[in-house]
């Protein structure tokens, strides 16, 4: 049997690609590459603009301590230890970043699913969702991954204060590390998806029950109760009809997909950078970045190829969808619709990443045939 190596492959900023395309591995970064918050500050200064608003810096944080793996096989811990490697990359200069760390989604196979974080400095954007226009003054966070130090770190270079947590999914990994990062920011709000809260404690998100995931969705419970959290609309504006969800005076809006069996999540489209984000509904896998794993082998190959997500965007979760073909197409309309208005590129949270916008046509075909 396999084991999952411990240094996979890492990437740095990875340029667009499309469905078709390669793009090269490079070595992991160690931090992102925007100028030093003073450099920033010296040159909005010289050009007459105004410098960002200052903030407690997030470095002077400490990571908390980490639970041991919650799973027999730790490989599949969604709570990934501190010594695994952080990839910092900026993907739009000085408006979206993205935060990623190795993820093994099977123990036969040395292939990183990874789990990436997405960052948005959103204009005008204030904790609780509001704001619109302006210049930037907060860091909304997508998919929010457990705060290492490294990580905390490297949020503080972005000069900007979190604001804003946003879960976009049901599944454990998307939703665990906002536990943490609620206690690492204790004045940002966090947005989750219908049911999330209002189903219970624990409940309403998969494995929130199970003893070894309970302590993290504890926290998420007591900040709801607290006021810190809430739920993104189930579908439409207000909750009302099939339509994207505004967010942020109109700055994101979500997808909302709800499944059977527990199963919701949000996609995003960020205005300001044509940026659609996703979680386990869509992904792919360059075939460079499976050729630069060292370990992998045949088995990635062919189970990339059944699952139409090699070499091209697909949805790998075709089933859940297929059960619920009402929500499923509701949801597919919304993408069809950002698609329309133009999508410069998707940022998954698994395995390759950024896309080109075009990669998108296609993924949902089936749903569409029916």
């Amino acid at each position: 049997m396999l084991r999952p190596t411990a240094h996979p492959r890492r990437a740095g900023p990875p340029r667009l690609a499309g469905p078709r395309s390669r793009r090269p591995c490079r070595p992991a970064q160690a931090a992102v590459e925007s100028p030093p918050a003073a450099e920033r500050e010296e040159k909005k200064t010289e050009e007459g603009g105004s410098a960002p608003p200052p903030h407690t810096p997030c470095s002077s944080l400490r990571a908390p301590p980490g639970p041991g793996s919650p799973l027999l096989y730790p490989a599949l811990d969604p709570l990934p230890p501190s010594t695994r490697p952080l990839a910092i990359a900026e993907v739009v200069p000085a408006a979206l970043w993205t935060f990623t760390v190795p993820f093994f989604a099977s123990p036969i196979s040395a292939l990183s699913a990874e789990n990436r974080m997405t960052v948005a400095a959103l204009p005008g954007h204030a904790a609780g969702g509001g704001g619109g226009g302006g210049p930037p003054s907060g860091l909304a966070i997508f998919n929010p991954l457990t705060p290492t130090q490294d990580l905390l770190d490297g949020l503080a270079a972005l000069n900007l204060p979190v604001t804003t947590i946003i879960i976009p999914s049901t599944s454990p990994e998307h939703w665990v590390g906002a536990a943490g990062m609620a206690r690492a920011f204790p004045g940002a709000h966090i947005l989750a998806p219908p049911g999330f809260f209002s189903a219970g404690p624990g409940g309403g998100r998969i494995g929130g029950k199970l003893a070894a995931l309970a302590p993290a969705s504890a926290v998420l419970d007591e900040a709801a109760a607290a006021g810190r959290a809430s739920e993104m609309a189930a579908a439409g504006e207000g909750g009302g009809g099939a339509g994207p969800v505004r967010l942020f005076g109109g700055q994101v809006e979500a997808a909302v997909f709800q499944g059977k069996g527990g199963f919701c999540e949000a996609a995003f489209f960020l205005t300001r950078t044509r940026t659609v984000l996703t979680a386990d509904l869509c992904f792919g896998l360059v075939a460079s970045d499976l050729d630069a794993t060292p370990g992998a082998n045949w088995l990635d190959r062919v189970l990339a190829r059944v699952a139409g997500i090699y070499g091209r965007l697909g949805c790998a979760t075709w089933p859940v969808l297929r059960a619920s073909p009402a929500a499923a197409a509701a949801f597919v309309g919304v993408v069809d619709g950002w698609r329309a208005t133009g999508v410069d590129r998707v940022v998954p949270a698994h395995l390759s990443a950024p896309w080109g916008g075009d990669a998108l046509e296609g993924a949902f075909g089936f749903v569409k045939r029916g």
